[in-house]
């Protein structure tokens, strides 16, 4: 199952700029390469249907990481001395003595999370095509550069579309509709409850875990529905709206992506001066920061984009009330 012949084939090929191509592609895989994606698609396109591509893709980085540490399959290169590690990210983790493990594949869970959510909420022919080369191109980097077997491969994308397609049934209508979600949630008490419930609360049953795994994600995605719920509160009955024109977008996303970048870093640089080093990255840290990242980015990036005029509400109670301007 753990056979090296197709990742020592790729490697008969390798040369600098391959290896460099390689680790370019492979970033789009890791957490921050995905969350920028997401951020384009959530401040350029939809903040509605941005909701789905959230849950389905950092459930499935949680579950991944949880069942990478729970069997704990060494990677390629270590298993075999053939195999080069020619991952630049995992070299600094060896140099650091502390080496994630291998299967199931992470980068080939979550771009084929994180594809497949948007191929489904875009439902073009050609972005579809374009889900199927990034997922392909993203996974043969894992192999050529030896940090995979074709059997990670196989179980990230398998569990990837499975977390997708568990959080798409439910939320099919919605998506096809176009509606206002998750605000709707808001709009009755017993919704609200369920999506306190499900949303904020349930994410956290993961502590209970027998396993140990980098709670971050864990973090940011409670973060991240606490913004939107915040979002809910104060545009009930709404739906936001962007503004139309390339400029426009290109605005939005390079404020939103401004906003997780600027608190992500500079949070961790805060938590550095005011936290002991030895406390810091422990895992209550860890999950504060990553929530307020998560709720920052989301959280004020609405309000900036309707004071600015990037963004307005279309109200489905009042049809003719569809702009606001202050």
């Amino acid at each position: 199952m753990n056979s090296p012949d197709l990742i020592l084939f790729l490697q008969k090929i390798s040369n600098d700029f391959l290896t460099y191509i390689m680790n370019g592609i492979t970033f789009f895989g890791y957490e921050v390469g995905i969350t920028i994606i997401i951020c384009i698609y959530i401040f350029g396109v939809s903040f509605h249907k941005g909701f789905y591509i959230l849950q389905a893709t950092f459930w499935t980085f949680l579950t991944t990481d949880i069942l990478k540490n729970t069997f704990r399959e060494a990677r390629p290169f270590i298993q075999y001395e053939s195999i080069k590690n020619l991952d630049f990210s995992i070299m600094k983790e060896v140099q650091n003595g502390l080496v994630s493990f291998s299967f199931p594949s992470g980068h080939a869970s979550a771009i084929t999370s994180m594809m497949t959510s948007l191929a489904l909420t875009v439902r073009k022919n050609w972005f579809t095509l374009v889900a199927v080369i990034s997922i392909a191109l993203v996974t043969l980097s894992r192999l050529y550069l030896g940090v995979h077997f074709p059997i990670d491969i196989t179980a990230g994308i398998f569990l990837g579309l499975s977390i997708t397609l568990l959080f798409y049934i439910p939320l099919k209508n919605e998506l096809s509709n176009n509606s206002n979600l998750p605000f709707y949630f808001i709009n009755k008490l017993s919704n609200l409850i369920l999506f306190i419930l499900f949303f904020v609360l349930l994410p956290f049953i993961l502590l209970f875990v027998p396993v140990y795994f980098d709670k971050s994600n864990l973090g940011f995605l409670v973060g991240l529905n606490s913004g939107y719920l915040l979002m809910g509160f104060l545009y009930r009955d709404s739906k936001i709206e962007y503004s139309k024109g390339i400029f426009k977008a290109l605005s939005r996303i390079l404020i939103g992506i401004s906003f997780y970048l600027i608190s992500r870093f500079g949070l961790k640089a805060l938590f550095g001066i005011l936290i002991p080093e030895k406390l810091v990255e422990q895992d209550y840290f860890r999950i504060t920061r990553y929530f307020l990242t998560g709720f920052l980015t989301v959280g004020l990036c609405v309000p900036v984009f309707i004071k600015l005029k990037l963004a307005f509400l279309k109200y489905f109670n009042d049809k003719d009330k569809n702009e606001i301007t202050k």
